[in-house]
This record gives structure tokens, sequence and C-alpha cells, in this order.
């Protein structure tokens, strides 16, 4: 509880008057305004959330993508999903906009739908496929018209909560956008988020560990399939997760005396 009130005492206010000062607005008429502002101002207050749950961050290949990524390319990013907090994450690091394609229920979320829309986002319903493929095609003309905004899609479809655990199986579908147009792609990998918030872990540090750890480009995805690309991206994945579950103690240890792994 103690987390709770301090995060309600040093951002509470900050989500209120964002809602009314700008996210209201930005997510009813996006188009209005630039892409670069609406992510200043989402970054900027995630970040301000984080700080606020005391998260740590170990962070590869970030650096990296963005500098060795062609000038005005844009990516799709997948990334597996541990909790409502992955969102954030990537909203605090990435240095690029990005736009979250969110499950439909979200869109009636007071903040989170409304920040998924600031951003430009998409909503998918996964019990409709009619309605799952016009989001798709509707996100491949973006992802190759809509200037500096790369797209965000957890390929699992929903939340691991056997965060320990490899990855859930990576939806076929979720390639498709860049595969279909020749847009790279870059697997991301995340470990420690289910911590942040949740009322179960009361550690003062949470380590989040963020990994950006390959990029594939048309030439090297021209001869798989969509199928073929979700399980080798899932293999990478399950293989960096293995790796951080491992890295996750070492800095549980040396980040809280008394720490909270389950």
């Amino acid at each position: 509880m103690k987390k709770y009130l301090k995060a309600v005492f040093l951002v509470g206010w900050r989500i209120i008057f964002a809602y009314f000062a700008w996210m209201i607005r930005y997510s009813r008429h996006p188009e209005k305004y630039p892409i670069e502002v609406r992510f200043g101002k989402v970054q900027k207050l995630a970040q301000r959330v984080l700080k606020a749950f005391n998260v740590v961050y170990d962070i590869q290949g970030l650096e990296e993508f963005y500098k060795n990524r062609k000038e005005n390319e844009n990516h799709l990013i997948v990334c597996n999903h541990l909790a409502d907090t992955d969102p954030i994450v990537l909203m605090a690091l990435c240095k690029k906009p990005i736009a979250f394609v969110a499950k439909k229920e979200s869109e009636k979320f007071p903040f989170v739908g409304r920040i998924v829309k600031c951003l430009g986002g998409e909503f998918l319903d996964r019990g409709d496929l009619k309605q799952e493929l016009r989001v798709m095609m509707r996100i491949e003309k973006r992802i190759v018209s809509d200037e500096n905004l790369d797209f965000v899609i957890y390929p699992e479809g929903t939340r691991n909560k056997d965060y320990k655990g490899g990855p859930l199986q990576f939806k076929y579908g979720t390639f498709r956008p860049a595969m279909k147009t020749g847009v790279p792609f870059t697997i991301f990998s995340v470990y420690g988020t289910n911590r942040v918030l949740s009322k179960k872990f009361k550690n003062k540090y949470n380590p989040i560990q963020v990994r950006c750890i390959k990029t594939y480009t048309k030439e090297e995805y021209a001869d798989k399939t969509t199928a073929e690309m979700a399980l080798i991206a899932h293999d990478i994945v399950k293989d960096n997760v293995a790796e951080m579950v491992i890295k996750d103690k070492e800095m549980m240890h040396s980040l809280n005396k008394k720490h909270q792994y389950d």
C-alpha cells in the first residue's frame, strides 16, 4: 500500500492534470497535432510514473537500434507481454514516436484508451476476424505512409501470467504488416514489468530489463512466411527471457535487501 500512496502523491495529480489539459484533446483529434508533440507529452508522463515506482532499468541494444536504422524509416516492433506496465516502459524509453495495437476492450479504459488514441494507435477485436483483418490492413498502409511513427504489436495477443516461463505462442498475423510492405521489424523482450503495479510485490526498487534483440530487413525475411517468422521470433524471445530471469535475481538481490521473486 505504501508504494501506491507514494505514487499517487508524486504523479497522481500529474495524471489528472494531463487528462484534462491535453489527453482528451489529443485523443479526440490526434490529426490536428504533430505526433512529436503528442508523443513528447505521453513520454514525459510515462517517465514520471515509472520514476514514482522506483523503476531501475537494465537496457541493451536500444542505442544501437536507433543509431543503425535508416533515416525516416518506420519499423514494426514486436515484444513479449507480461503486464500493463509494458507499454509504459516502451513509451518512456523509445526515442521515436510509437503507436500501439491494443485490444478492443482497452478503448473504453479512461486513461489507457486515451493514451492509445493520443498516439494514433489501433484497437483490435480478437473475436472478430473481419475487424481484425481491416485493422491489420490499415496498419499496413499507415506503417508506410505515416511519417516518423513505429508501430508496436504484442504477438502473444494477451498478457503472459507465467512470467518465469517462455512467451506464449506468437500469432502469425503480427508480422503481416511488415512483411507485406517490406518494412523492417525489430524484436524486443522485457522482464520485471509484472512487479511494478502489483500489490503482491513490496520491493523498494523495481528492476526492469529491456532488450532490443534483432532487426529483420526485407532481404532477411524475403524467403520466410509469417508463420516461420513467428516461430523464429518466439524462440529468440524465449531464449532472451531465460537469460533475463537469471539476471533479474541478481538485480533484485543487489537493489533490495528484502526482495520478493514470486
